[in-house]
């Protein structure tokens, strides 16, 4: 359905996008190389016009060799086309593997460019294909360069949630999230009959599985995006030299094709993109090679329901995949029908008050010491503590679930 608010371009806002003349954009228009249509008796276009027209090749070219003798203009100080008295370039270079992402920050990019411009901003975008990366230029005032940088970082910030979740929980997860039973770590040594194995533990967190792969000696690649998370687990396994930590995604692991013997994801699969990870774990599994996915999960218990009733009250909005796809459904997207097995282990644990509000803490979607809603958060996990503890201590059931298999 066509939004009826949906922006119409003038010929000038697209001559000051490209920073080609609006007589060359005219000309454009004459030759057919630009759609669009008459409102008013005036031309007017639309992002998917502009879009056309950017496509051509050797459009593009021409507005490479534009923006750069732009930028040199700029560098040489004989930008005098611009008004103010102070004027500002800024290049941004935005990395992100899929080029409509790249658009779609374009796009939002062409609304901050003010109505009546005369000029005074300009805007250029390209898509570096080989690098994988989005080139944004520009020129104007600060209030302009600062709405540009204000955007992209919302943006950022928006597209990488899942990264930024775990940010100043480091202490909390390492400390107090339940670790792994030994039977689970015993079936994962099982599948392969080897003396030598080497694991990438994917989402690898503050290493609380990395850890007990390296105990059974295992070389372990650590893959954690998360700065607090990644460094936390350095910290403490650094000294071990099978262990090697890699700041990279699930989709984009850094790690060489065939160089793994057996993939783990604790706590984390819900975190990925299915189809780019499958792609990466095919990419790097040795022919054989095993998955593993390990999730510690909670439930029956006295007050699960008001456990469950308090994140609903207080807690942030789950990631969409975590809220859509049960951990079966991801395991069968990931393995196919028929091609994984499951087991269950019991990995209950007694917990102190601090150890529960620290575990409480550590899910990614309670509140940060800095929320509003934090100090009544706490208030009420103690309730509970209080109503369900015996001797200083509330039981926490936990199931460890392992989905396993090969792809």
């Amino acid at each position: 359905m066509n939004n009826q608010f949906e922006k119409l371009y003038t010929v000038d806002d697209i001559a000051q996008m490209t920073m080609l003349t609006s007589r060359t954009i005219r000309n454009y228009l004459k030759d057919g190389l630009l759609t669009g249509r008459k409102v008013g008796g005036q031309w007017r276009f639309t992002a998917k016009d502009i879009e056309g027209l950017f496509a051509n090749n050797d459009i593009e070219d021409e507005i490479k060799n534009l923006r750069r003798q732009e930028i040199m203009d700029f560098l040489d100080g004989i930008n005098t086309d611009m008004d103010g008295d102070i004027q500002i370039c800024s290049i941004i270079d935005y990395y992100c593997s899929e080029k409509e992402t790249a658009k779609l920050l374009h796009d939002k990019f062409q609304h901050i460019l003010p109505p009546t411009n005369n000029g005074k901003q300009k805007y250029y975008y390209e898509y570096i294909e080989k690098e994988q990366k989005a080139r944004y230029t520009f020129f104007g005032t600060p209030r302009f360069i600062n709405n540009a940088i204000n955007l992209i970082e919302i943006e950022w910030n928006s597209l990488n949630s899942a990264l930024s979740k775990f940010t100043d929980k480091a202490e909390d997860y390492e400390k107090y999230r339940p670790s792994y039973p030994k039977a689970s770590i015993d079936l994962i040594f099982s599948l392969l009959c080897k003396e030598e194995i080497t694991i990438a533990d994917i989402g690898s967190g503050t290493g609380k599985l990395s850890e007990l792969l390296l105990q059974n000696g295992a070389t372990v690649y650590a893959v954690e995006p998360n700065d607090d998370m990644r460094i936390a687990a350095e910290e403490k396994l650094k000294l071990n030299n099978k262990y090697q930590s890699l700041g990279n995604t699930a989709e984009k692991t850094g790690l060489l094709a065939n160089s793994i013997d057996l993939i783990t994801c604790g706590e984390c699969y819900h975190w990925f993109d299915n189809e780019k990870t499958k792609h990466e774990f095919h990419r790097i599994l040795k022919p054989g090679g095993y998955v593993c996915l390990i999730w510690n999960n909670f439930g029956d218990n006295a007050y699960s329901k008001k456990y469950n009733e308090l994140y609903e009250r207080f807690g942030t909005i789950k990631s969409s995949k975590e809220v859509s796809f049960s951990k079966e459904e991801m395991a069968l997207h990931l393995f196919g029908e028929g091609n994984y097995h499951k087991l269950e282990f019991d990995n209950t644990i007694y917990e102190s008050w601090e150890a529960m509000l620290g575990g409480s803490l550590s899910a990614s979607y309670a509140p940060k010491p800095d929320d509003k809603l934090y100090p009544d958060f706490v208030r009420s996990v103690k309730a509970i503590y209080d109503q369900y503890s015996n001797d200083g201590l509330i039981e926490a059931k936990f199931k460890t679930i392992c989905f396993y298999g090969q792809l």
